[in-house]
């Protein structure tokens, strides 16, 4: 079954989520679980949706060199090496190209470390 459309300020389409959900069914989204056996692409992560609110399933995987999950995808150059070219044209086509993969194996969530400019640190 397909999720409702947006309808109404985010804020408040959330909240009437919220408002209608359990707190199982609160936990189950947030704690995350194993994806059942069968559907399992080796992701970094997958949490439980909602389907009577029509909440999907999301499922995570590491990048950013490319989707990097237990099936082919395209291997991307790494961050680095995109932004020595310092070209947003090629930064955007990668992106596209990643967020492509993603879409097609069913990966919804790229996670990718954030170097943070200030402290050096990674997040």
């Amino acid at each position: 079954m397909a999720a409702e459309p947006a309808v109404g300020a985010p804020t408040s389409r959330v909240q009437r989520l919220l408002a209608a959900m359990s707190r199982e069914e609160k936990m189950a989204v947030i704690r995350g679980a194993h994806e059942p056996a069968g559907s399992a692409q080796g992701e970094a992560g997958w949490t439980r949706g909602v389907p009577r609110l029509g909440i999907p399933d999301l499922r995570f995987a590491d990048g950013p060199p490319g989707v990097l999950v237990h099936h082919t995808s395209t291997g991307m150059p790494s961050t680095l090496s995109m932004a020595a070219t310092f070209s947003p044209g090629d930064a955007e086509a990668t992106g596209a190209l990643i967020g492509r993969d993603a879409r097609s194996l069913g990966i919804d969530v790229i996670l990718a470390a954030v170097r943070q400019p200030v402290s050096g640190s990674h997040v």
